[in-house]
């Protein structure tokens, strides 16, 4: 008996799936290059339904050379829902991610279920060579580290910063963007282009460009293009007095080389926050104790406890 209810259930799942070649009429655009997010236009013959569903009938929308897939559509996991135009029209977004994408042709393959639940009644729909993926003609890298002597130059000891963000924009195109691996290194596949390579700034520990505009203007024309390196520091590089003394109230001065202040609303102006990383740490009301003085000065009054620890650097924090 156990043989045979397996048996049956087997017989159904295979019935419940169909494979058809000829429906599947295309993608366009045909090709496009890694780094970039394409709107793209899939048509079929009469296979695309609306339902309940945000997808429609639509289960999973893909293209693939080899081992090597890359999906526009998942019902399983992705909430980025392809728009049914109509019966024979689909819009979607392919993203070619520079990580993890790989040249070359790619088959286009469609499955759809039912309309209001695509996990049932699939039908594949495939269609041999239908997308391109163009090979890159050059590289664009560099590493970033934290200029601790704020001279633009990597020197020993100053240290790798590993998940910062690199913005890259091809002319013409879309800007993508780049994380930092664990050695502080970048790098992307280009085409023959002009490109801007920025550095973005993380907003959980502010830091700019020690020199310069802190922005590459690269030509990439059959060429790798190297060392495009970028010193960081924090934006505030002093404060006056340096010593604060428990159980009394100080005025400091602390100045920015970058005009990261504005008196928008005085007399605190943007800051929202301000704390002294002390032991123990202990925060002041901004509208009470900063005042913007201009866009590269502001000066905090500080009441400091008589708890914190002795002879300890603290660190100062604006937000």
């Amino acid at each position: 008996m156990k043989n045979r209810i397996t048996a049956i259930i087997t017989f159904l799942l295979i019935i419940s799936t169909s494979v058809a070649y000829s429906q599947l009429l295309g993608i366009s655009p045909t090709q496009g290059n890694i780094g970039q997010n394409l709107v793209v236009t899939i048509s079929g013959n009469n296979i695309f339904a609306t339902g309940i569903n945000p997808g429609g009938n639509n289960y999973q929308i893909f293209l693939k050379k080899g081992n090597d897939e890359i999906y526009i559509f998942d019902y399983n996991w992705n909430n980025n829902f392809p728009n049914i135009i109509d019966a024979n029209t689909v819009l979607a977004v392919l993203v070619l991610n520079a990580a993890n994408t790989q040249p070359g042709i790619y088959d286009l393959h469609v499955i759809t279920g039912d309309a209001n639940d695509p996990l049932i009644n699939q039908t594949i729909y495939s269609l041999p060579g239908a997308f391109t993926i163009n090979t890159p003609t050059g590289s664009i890298a560099g590493n970033v580290y934290k200029d601790l002597n704020r001279n633009g130059i990597k020197e020993s000891g100053e240290p790798n910063l590993a998940g910062e963000t690199i913005r890259i924009v091809p002319t013409g195109s879309n800007a993508f963007f780049s994380v930092t691996d664990a050695s502080g290194n970048f790098s992307f596949p280009a085409y023959n282009n002009n490109y801007t390579v920025s550095f973005i700034p993380s907003t959980n520990d502010l830091l700019y460009p020690t020199t310069g505009s802190g922005v590459y203007n690269i030509v990439i024309n059959n060429n790798n293009s190297t060392n495009n390196d970028f010193g960081l520091n924090g934006a505030m590089i002093s404060v006056t007095p340096g010593v604060l003394e428990k159980g009394t109230t100080s005025v400091h001065t602390i100045t920015s080389v970058r005009p990261i202040f504005n008196t928008t609303s005085a007399p605190n102006g943007n800051i929202t926050q301000f704390a002294v990383l002390s032991s123990p740490l202990f925060s002041l009301t901004p509208s009470a104790s900063v005042t913007v003085i201009d866009s590269f000065t502001v000066q905090v009054t500080i009441n400091t406890p008589t708890n914190i620890a002795d002879a300890a650097a603290v660190d100062l924090r604006l937000y």
